[in-house]
């Protein structure tokens, strides 16, 4: 379900023009990295 909804609001992001594939690739990995690194500093203050 959720694969689904993210490759739809993929589809129209790309489709709009608002990112392309690289983009959308970029902004995945820019995520992932602040998701890692709010992980680290959670852990860090517990």
């Amino acid at each position: 379900m959720v694969g689904k909804l993210f490759r739809t609001h993929a589809e129209g992001l790309i489709g709009r023009n608002v990112v392309d594939h690289d983009g959308l690739d970029e902004i995945t990995t820019a995520l992932r990295r602040v998701e890692r690194y709010w992980s680290e500093q959670i852990r860090y203050i517990y």
